[in-house]
């Protein structure tokens, strides 16, 4: 991921669902998963232990190099692949060696199928505030409470736009206004991640409503990308955010998860995001 992605990763349980796009088939499948790999354990490596915040990103490449050389093949493949649902965590990661994988879980509001938790204020009342520091306290709040659950990345903060006011989830996000849910985004990042827990912002992009959301193609011009719906995502590289998740719909007639337009160039690219990306669920 570090490196050109020119591969769909489906994260799903219990494998890994690999599709080629055209333009790189001639590439070995090896190839791929030695760059993919190495990006993984820099996100891996350089959090488990002590705030991610304190080391950059090349401290965390060489960390992660040194891990990952002397890992067999099955091994690097148990690194990126979902083995479990739901009990904790929405997904894990096989433990490797001395990393005991990772937990991911949601969600933009805060924890969501453990007991005894929090239900903080939605993204949509956050944003309405126009209160940096109340939604940097906000995330920091949210990050604690994944920290001491033993949860390694939040999947969250909700990035889509509310284009469509029927959507299901607007109240999650940060509203309509590009600027205005590009700063809470930069604030809410930056508080989670103060708590050694990893962000992973979603969904990328133009994951507007629910209905036929596994199937609907959003229709965006690259002006319009830039501009409006990839705003937020912008703000959340520059936040230093570890993680992005790409949406279930299509984008141009292309799955976003498999778009090289969206996650090689735009997201590498122009935004130079460092982190992973994992695919939606289902």
């Amino acid at each position: 991921v570090f490196v050109r992605f020119h591969y769909a990763i489906s994260f799903r349980e219990g494998y890994i669902n690999i599709e080629e796009t055209p333009r790189k088939m001639a590439r070995t499948r090896m190839r791929l998963f030695s760059r993919l790999f190495m990006v993984i354990m820099c996100i891996l490596v350089s959090s488990s232990y002590i705030d991610a915040q304190a080391r950059d990103w090349n401290t965390a490449r060489t960390l992660a190099t040194n891990f990952v050389t002397p890992l067999t093949q099955t091994q690097k493949l148990n690194l990126i692949r979902g083995i479990g649902c739901c009990k904790k965590c929405a997904y894990q990661t096989a433990a490797v060696g001395s990393f005991p994988g990772l937990c991911l879980e949601d969600g933009p509001l805060g924890l969501r199928v453990l007991r005894n938790v929090t239900a903080f204020p939605s993204g949509i009342n956050a944003a309405a505030t126009w209160n940096r520091s109340a939604i940097y306290e906000r995330g920091r709040a949210i990050g604690e409470e994944f920290y001491t659950r033993g949860i390694n990345v939040h999947l969250g903060p909700y990035l889509n736009l509310a284009r469509f006011p029927g959507g299901g989830r607007n109240w999650e996000g940060f509203g309509g206004d590009p600027y205005l849910a590009g700063e809470a985004t930069y604030e809410n990042i930056l508080g989670i991640q103060s708590t050694k827990v990893m962000a992973s912002a979603k969904h990328m992009v133009g994951n507007e409503q629910q209905n036929y959301q596994y199937t609907a193609s959003s229709s965006i011009d690259d002006r319009t990308v830039h501009e409006v719906y990839g705003w937020p995502f912008l703000r959340a590289v520059q936040a230093n955010i570890s993680s992005i998740m790409c949406s279930l719909n299509r984008v141009n007639n292309q799955y976003a998860c498999g778009s090289s337009y969206l996650l090689n160039t735009v997201l590498r690219d122009h935004y130079k995001f460092q982190g992973f990306i994992v695919s939606d669920w289902n």
